[in-house]
């Protein structure tokens, strides 16, 4: 009978440590999906912001009236309140140290120069003054936008690792969730025939 009980209270022990760390384990596994959408997020409004931002230099008043005569519409669809807003989007998403204080950065920049990429035909511009004050905070624009597009990126692909790691130990804790569990099986059945015989 004391056989019976050891065997029971130490199955019972390693089920229930067991399940910790399989709790412990689904828990961290939720944070790190948290910030994978977090990221995802970031990604997604970094690259509508370089879109826009890019197609603010595209796009000049002459370019306006050309596509609005040819109601072909707005191809380089961008104007102040969209990057505004997608800026807002972008601060509200980024939990990343680094890419917060990118965002901190590129801000007071981007809304300086939006204006004037709006309002001016950027391409023809930089083929005949490249030196000027203006392009080279377009370049600064699209470096910082480009630097949080690769650290958000690099964030997606270390959180991907981590999640990798985690579900291989939340396979192995199942696992052995599943032989204990089955060793009590077959030593509870093997008992109870021992018993009828």
């Amino acid at each position: 009978m004391r056989k019976n009980l050891l065997v029971y209270t130490i199955s019972t022990l390693l089920l229930a440590l067991i399940l910790f760390f399989y709790i412990t384990i689904n828990k961290r596994l939720n944070g790190h999906f948290e910030k994978d959408e977090h990221y995802h997020s970031t990604l997604t409004h970094f690259q509508n912001l370089s879109r826009q931002v890019n197609n603010a230099a595209v796009l000049n008043p002459e370019l306006e009236q050309v596509l609005g005569s040819l109601r072909i519409g707005s191809l380089f669809a961008a104007d102040k309140k969209m990057i505004s807003t997608e800026l807002e989007q972008l601060k509200k998403t980024a939990i990343d140290s680094l890419n917060v204080k990118t965002i901190a950065a590129l801000e007071p920049l981007l809304l300086s120069e939006i204006d004037w990429l709006l309002e001016n035909n950027v391409p023809d511009i930089i083929i005949r003054h490249p030196s000027d004050e203006h392009i080279a905070s377009f370049q600064e624009i699209n470096t910082m936008i480009d630097s949080g597009i690769a650290r958000t990126n690099f964030l997606i692909d270390d959180n991907n690792n981590f999640l990798n790691d985690e579900v291989k130990k939340l396979r192995v804790v199942i696992i052995c969730f599943l032989v204990v569990a089955g060793i009590l099986l077959i030593y509870t059945f093997s008992k109870i025939l021992l018993t009828r015989k």
